[in-house]
């Protein structure tokens, strides 16, 4: 839960960074006008094929977090187990956040394809923190993790499939 609670910072304060009503926010102002004439010319770059790419990388990353929860929380709601169902919500929480900071925080600052995308893997790579910390845990104490997840994995059939679906 402390790392979901980091990541929601992390994440928060780029959506606050994209407040247009706060000053110093980070948006990118693309227009540019002549002095004394009353057209302006927009100097983004951003095309369909960088939002298309952005999109493909998205789904990537977090079609994996989606299904997961989406199965911990059927499993939660079969096994009447109201740990994983927060579990299964709150996976499910993070990565519509990341989803959703991605997505505005895109809009707001990208000025390039290649900025789309760029911006894209960094807001994702606080969507794998938790992966990140788990192998930090892991490397300090071995045996209580293996533990950890040896019990887990009895939740599982031989075809890894969460045991309350072929019940």
């Amino acid at each position: 839960v402390s790392c979901v609670i980091l990541q929601t910072m992390i994440l928060i304060l780029f959506v606050d960074a994209v407040d247009i009503q706060k000053s110093g926010n980070d948006w990118k102002y693309t227009m540019s006008c002549a002095p004394f004439d009353i057209s302006c010319k927009d100097d983004k770059a951003t095309t369909w094929y960088g939002y298309m790419l952005f999109a493909v990388v998205m789904v990537a990353w977090v079609l994996e977090d989606v299904i997961s929860s989406l199965k911990i929380f059927i499993h939660a709601v079969k096994r009447k187990r109201v740990d994983s169902a927060f579990s299964g919500m709150l996976l499910l929480a993070i990565t519509s956040l990341t989803i959703y900071t991605s997505v505005f925080y895109n809009m707001a600052v990208a000025t390039t394809n290649t900025e789309l995308i760029v911006n894209t893997v960094i807001l994702l790579f606080i969507l794998d923190m938790d992966e990140q910390v788990f192998g930090c845990v892991k490397a300090m104490k071995p045996e209580w993790v293996d533990w950890i997840v040896k019990d887990i994995k009895g939740n599982f059939d031989q075809r890894g499939r969460l045991s309350c679906f072929h019940v």
